[in-house]
């Protein structure tokens, strides 16, 4: 017979019933621990974040007392940034502003006077601005490190070698373009489609690495696939990295897939380069004990050897950071060049003539890119109307700074500058026109010795397209021969047109970021007279 207590213990308690079914913290315990660990590391880390740093000019949407992860504030601007900043050009275009980004407060500064105000300033860095906004203290971000032991030499070469070598690289380059185009674009005389960003980013990958590290890892599809992936991995990491505090995203480094991609794509790169490496140091010492001439590597990788004071440990780390500020930017460029062509044919016959007279009377050559006047107007005004940012010249103070009206800028504080300039009608006519001849005509009234403005490399306050001052892009030059080698052989050789139907690329945003759109597609065909140029 039951005795009451069994009784008690016997009854049907509802809800309890379930929670009686649900195995205790003894009986399964790492569960609990873990989420326990979780909670009380994301609370010290909120409870720890230091406040941040700012500057004295105006909030514009300050971040609500409620949202102590500032996560609706970072993902408004991602989403409405663009139109924020292009409401604030309109209504008070001349006055400095903050708002709150995926990475932080930053203050927005108006091109004139600032831009030229900080563009030499010892006390505003820049590599400061990458090293954290990429988190480069992580293992996989080592390119992207401020304190990169590799960083000097590459600097050195990217500004000297690369751009002194131009004249000798024009031929490597339009060899390499000539390849990656019949592979992959192919020769077919029938239209067919070709997604444009995905195989822009290949061909482009494939010259870029041609100059970098040589004919051997151009034809490496691994490394191409990485140099042509690690940008974007990177990128992808970093945001998912941002939605936690600093104190906590090493763990989260851990868990995170983009980040196991991203130390992937570093360890894959490191197997493939280290052989490439050590077989040619191999070479030039076989050389050097038999008393012959060293062979000879006109390549960066080379270069950065021998503006390094010891031979390179770590050749992925330079040559991947190269790679991350080279081969997505030129490509859009490319991209979004074929996508204005499809949008303004009638400036197909004019590019064709112009690189057809120069080839026949130049050949290839860095003087005869000079030349064709009309294709650098034409790159310049595709950068103008859709730059890769909406805003340039990204700093860091290192030391507290007051710029002209009164701005403060405390250690630590981030600034940038609008690239408001670039459609303003004070500055362009009818800005939202695209006008392939706008900077054609700018020279011409500036006249020969005067023009250098009007350069599709040129940088100024109104033109943030590469910066502007010590940090403009130092690979730009590079880059424009690039493009238009790129360019001139699509031209010559390809017709390339718009599907059809009602979707229309459009230019994708992410806070400051303008990027083509990646699922833009033309029709493209093999022109039937071959009147490619000739090297």
């Amino acid at each position: 017979m039951a005795t009451a207590n069994e009784s008690l213990y016997s009854q049907s308690w509802g809800p309890l019933d379930t929670l009686q079914a649900i195995p205790g913290p003894l009986e399964k315990p790492v569960p609990y621990f873990i989420t326990a660990f979780l909670l009380f590391i994301f609370y010290f880390s909120v409870q720890q974040e230091k406040p941040s740093i700012a500057s004295n000019a105006p909030m514009l949407a300050p971040k609500p007392r409620w949202d102590f992860t500032g996560l609706k504030v970072k993902y408004d601007f991602a989403v409405f940034g663009r139109a924020v900043m292009i409401w604030r050009a309109r209504q008070k275009p001349d006055e400095p502003y903050q708002v709150n980004t995926e990475t932080g407060e930053l203050t927005i500064l108006p091109p004139i006077p600032y831009a030229n105000e900080i563009r030499n300033h010892d006390d505003l860095s820049f590599d400061r601005v990458l090293d954290k906004n990429f988190h480069a203290y992580l293992p996989g971000f080592e390119p992207l490190r401020e304190k990169n032991p590799y960083k000097p030499a590459l600097k050195h070469v990217i500004r000297t070698r690369l751009t002194q070598f131009l004249a000798k690289l024009t031929v490597p380059m339009t060899d390499e373009t000539t390849k990656a185009l019949n592979d992959i674009v192919g020769d077919d005389q029938e239209w067919k489609p070709l997604v444009v960003k995905q195989n822009m980013v290949k061909i482009v990958a494939r010259v870029s690495t041609r100059i970098f590290g040589g004919e051997e890892l151009a034809r490496n599809d691994k490394w191409l696939k990485i140099t042509s992936e690690y940008a974007r991995t990177a990128f992808f990491a970093s945001e998912l990295l941002r939605i936690f505090p600093k104190s906590i995203r090493f763990v989260i480094h851990q868990l995170n897939p983009f980040s196991w991609k991203l130390q992937g794509q570093m360890n894959d790169a490191r197997r493939i380069i280290n052989p490439i490496v050590a077989k040619r140091r191999q070479a030039k010492k076989a050389a050097e004990d038999a008393g012959e001439d060293e062979p000879e590597y006109n390549d960066c990788l080379e270069w950065c050897e021998e503006a390094s004071e010891e031979p390179i440990a770590d050749p992925a780390v330079p040559m991947l950071g190269l790679s991350f500020a080279a081969i997505h930017t030129t490509a859009d460029v490319v991209t979004q060049s074929m996508i204005d062509l499809a949008r303004n044919p009638e400036y197909f016959d004019v590019l064709r003539k112009e690189v057809g007279d120069v080839i026949r009377t130049d050949g290839w050559n860095k003087m005869g890119l000079y030349k064709m006047k009309v294709l650098d107007s034409f790159l310049k005004e595709v950068q103008r109307i859709n730059p890769i940012s909406m805003a340039a010249m990204h700093r860091e103070a290192t030391k507290p700074v007051t710029l002209s009206n009164g701005l403060e800028l405390p250690v630590g504080a981030r600034i940038t500058v609008s690239c408001q300039q670039m459609w303003s009608s004070q500055v362009y006519p009818d800005p939202q026109r695209f006008d392939a001849y706008r900077y054609l005509r700018l020279r011409e009234r500036l006249g020969a010795g005067n023009d250098g403005a009007a350069h599709f490399v040129s940088t100024s306050p109104e033109h943030l397209g590469f910066g502007h001052g010590q940090h403009a892009c130092p690979g730009r030059f590079f880059a424009a021969n690039e493009i238009k080698i790129i360019l001139c052989h699509l031209i010559m050789k390809y017709d390339w047109r718009l599907t059809g139907g009602d979707y229309k690329p459009k230019t994708t945003t992410f806070g400051l970021t303008n990027e083509t759109d990646a699922k833009a597609t033309v029709e493209i065909r093999r022109r039937e007279i071959d009147v490619s140029p000739k090297a």
